[in-house]
């Protein structure tokens, strides 16, 4: 059950503006850090960190593609000469 309600909190984290309070409510858990205490456990970083980094993840992914590149055939820090 907690795999599961950690996967929704991820997916919510993702997919909308929610704190990560009200999340942790929406998906079960009784205390922000009760929820911060397993999703560390379990991922490694908190919440809040794995929201930030999984954006940056995203953009980055984003601006790779709509840029042109696709990351397994081109390397963008390779200097053409």
């Amino acid at each position: 059950i907690e795999n599961v309600r950690l996967e929704n909190v991820k997916q919510m984290l993702r997919e909308t503006g929610l704190s990560v309070k009200e999340i942790g409510y929406r998906c079960g858990f009784p205390s922000p850090a009760g929820l911060c205490t397993v999703f560390k456990r379990m991922f490694g970083k908190s919440p809040q960190v794995w929201r930030t980094d999984e954006l940056l993840n995203r953009k980055t992914l984003i601006s790779v593609v709509h840029g042109g590149l696709t990351p397994w055939t081109t390397n963008p820090f390779t200097s053409r000469t």
